[in-house]
């Protein structure tokens, strides 16, 4: 008699044993199939944990997925109830851009200081900020994510944005000013070149907490990037909904002038000055910013 139960029990262990190995190869399969189709699951994630692209991890993505379907019931969540993080940048530095990404990765809205419903409510995933005074940047008592962009690009962009998406002008009006009326471009950086020091120093000097997203590498690689914001503010990442956000593209003012536009000297020191001020606080060095 104890050999039969010995038998039965070793009987179901090896059942449950079977059971187990199948649930976990379950878990791991590839939801595609197919040679060129094939994921990688295992490694993806141990790539996102590390915040390593999974572009780099062959994942591909496959007309299987409906990005449409992705963008309805986003949602805000009830006031008070997210941590306040800022989204901050000087002006044209992919500011838009990455709510737009963010609100599509994750079906949570984004806000912004410039909406009064969004703006101090704790109901958004991050909140859109231009401002660099010390009493903003303690609002964000959560940190920030701060974009930094080329400053000679994001000054040429705002110079697109003012005259044009927001003035009257076409987009060949504006490059024949660039072009013929060197005083008008002059007059336009006066006071914003020293804006664009002033908002990366003091972001990175009294932020609380802060991850700070270069431009240059967002456009070169959004999924690497966006991974990194969004283990940044404790949100699961869904590799589909990642690829998805490819169908936004920033809006390239730069591609109009394909000629050299002057910069004050001035804006050689400012960006030296926000490089070191990246390095005083152990942060990454700003990319290469050559000229125009």
């Amino acid at each position: 008699m104890d050999v039969i139960i010995k038998k039965v029990i070793v009987g179901f262990v090896f059942l449950f044993a079977i059971c187990s190995l199948q649930r976990v190869k379950k878990e791991w399969e590839p939801p595609f199939q197919g040679s060129t189709e094939t994921l990688r699951y295992q490694s993806y994630r141990r790539n996102l944990d590390r915040g390593k692209s999974p572009a780099q991890d062959g994942y591909q993505h496959t007309e299987r997925t409906d990005c449409s379907s992705m963008s309805r019931n986003a949602y805000e969540s009830a006031p008070y109830s997210m941590p306040m993080v800022a989204l901050a940048s000087f002006p044209r530095s992919g500011n838009s851009w990455t709510r737009k990404m963010l609100h599509f990765a994750t079906q949570i809205y984004t806000g912004s200081v410039y909406e009064e419903r969004t703006g101090s409510n704790g109901n958004t995933l991050c909140v859109k900020t231009h401002e660099h005074d010390i009493e903003t940047i303690r609002t964000f008592d959560h940190g920030a994510i701060l974009l930094l962009r080329n400053p000679r690009h994001s000054l040429v962009s705002e110079f697109f944005r003012v005259n044009v998406k927001e003035g009257n002008m076409t987009n060949e009006e504006a490059v024949q000013i660039l072009k013929t009326r060197p005083q008008t471009w002059s007059n336009f950086m006066n006071w914003r070149i020293e804006r664009w020091r002033s908002t990366n120093t003091d972001w990175i000097l009294h932020s609380k907490r802060l991850l700070i997203i270069f431009y240059e590498e967002l456009v070169k690689d959004p999924i690497k990037e966006l991974t990194k914001m969004l283990q940044f503010l404790n949100q699961t990442v869904s590799r589909d909904r990642l690829y998805c956000t490819k169908k936004f593209n920033p809006w390239l003012n730069i591609k109009h002038v394909d000629f050299e536009l002057q910069f004050p000297k001035m804006l050689d020191r400012y960006i030296e000055e926000v490089n070191d001020t990246l390095k005083l606080k152990n942060y990454r060095p700003l990319p290469t910013y050559g000229s125009t």
